[in-house]
């Protein structure tokens, strides 16, 4: 009996505590005009999509604020990109679109990525896009398995 009563006060006590989170959330956003930044230009398909994106995801935020589409080019989304990272702000308000390999980047281009991808939010993409790699048949060549008969 004691451990029915427990368990029920503890199932209380968290969908209490997730109610009143959701509504901190919907105050919070309620009347604030969020941030879609775009790191390519006007026009192009990361734009358009980002545009129909913002025009229906307000509807899934608590608080329903408005979201403002904003275009920042450069570098193939690296200049919005380090932006972003370096100002801010970092409550939710600003979001950035970028092409699809920006996790990447750093790896790529270590001196043009002002970033560390594992600090930043990556929610998902609006594009289903597939990403090719070329290596020249010299580089060398590093597995992080091993082949069966390499263990024993």
């Amino acid at each position: 009996m004691k451990k029915t009563l427990l368990v029920a006060l503890v199932l209380c006590g968290v969908f209490a505590s997730s109610a009143f989170a959701q509504e901190d959330v919907a105050a919070f956003f309620r009347g604030k005009t969020l941030r879609l930044i775009v790191g390519v230009g006007v026009g192009s398909g990361y734009d358009i999509n980002a545009r129909l994106l913002a025009r229906h995801m307000s509807a899934h935020i608590p608080g329903q604020p408005v979201i403002v589409v904003q275009n920042q080019p450069g570098a193939g989304s690296l200049t919005m990109t380090n932006a972003l990272y370096h100002t801010g702000p970092y409550d939710g308000t600003v979001m950035g679109a970028s092409f699809n390999g920006m996790p990447t980047t750093p790896l790529l281009q270590p001196t043009g990525a002002r970033f560390d991808p594992v600090k930043l939010n990556w929610l998902g993409s609006t594009n289903r896009e597939t990403q090719v790699m070329y290596v020249w048949h010299t580089a060398p060549r590093r597995c992080s398995k091993m082949r069966a008969e390499e263990r024993s």
